[in-house]
């Protein structure tokens, strides 16, 4: 299963709400190609691109480093993140 969610606010910014990829397709690049479709959307509508990781997800926060987000701020279990 592969399913991805974004929010779009109006002025405000685009946030990532949640991307999921089972475990049998991880690691194909899936997820990859996902998230930069939503940042095209971002930069089309030039719109920051925010989400959040768990702290312990270190596999998706490098990915998403990788991808050029930046943390911005952070909650006692998450990471938040914006490019």
């Amino acid at each position: 299963m592969v399913d991805g969610t974004t929010k779009f606010k109006p002025g405000d910014h685009m946030f990532l709400i949640e991307i999921q990829i089972d475990a049998p397709y991880q690691g194909k690049g899936i997820g990859t190609q996902l998230i930069k479709k939503v940042i095209n959307e971002a930069k089309v509508k030039d719109l920051p691109l925010r989400l959040q990781v768990l702290k312990e997800n270190d596999k998706a926060r490098k990915l998403y480093l990788r991808l050029g987000f930046r943390q911005v701020s952070e909650t006692e279990t998450h990471i938040v993140m914006e490019i």
